[in-house]
């Protein structure tokens, strides 16, 4: 063929990889953001506020939960069931307390 000039095609970014990467790196920052808050202000978290403020009713709503009672039947809940089932689930795994 002449005149032709094939040039092997630069690899394309798709938009799935580019959000794929945002959200990574979204997670990674997060991630290292509350990694360093436990470890520059452990004032911040482990402290008596934490128990009787409004992080205590995680701990009461995990209790309940792996106990067998129910979320919105045996115990209310404003910020939605995932986060409820989700600390629930860690707190099963790691222990429910301070």
């Amino acid at each position: 063929m002449r005149g032709t000039d094939q040039r092997p095609s630069s690899p394309r970014i798709t938009p799935v990889f580019r959000e794929s990467a945002s959200l990574g790196a979204v997670i990674i920052w997060t991630t290292f953001l509350s990694t360093a808050t436990l470890i520059l202000r452990p004032d911040r978290l482990f402290t008596a506020d934490f128990l009787f403020g409004d992080h205590g009713v995680n701990l009461l709503v995990a209790d309940t939960i792996l106990t067998g009672g129910k979320l919105y039947e045996d115990v209310a809940y404003p910020y939605g069931w995932m986060p409820a089932y989700l600390y629930a689930g860690a707190a099963g795994l790691f222990g429910n307390g301070a």
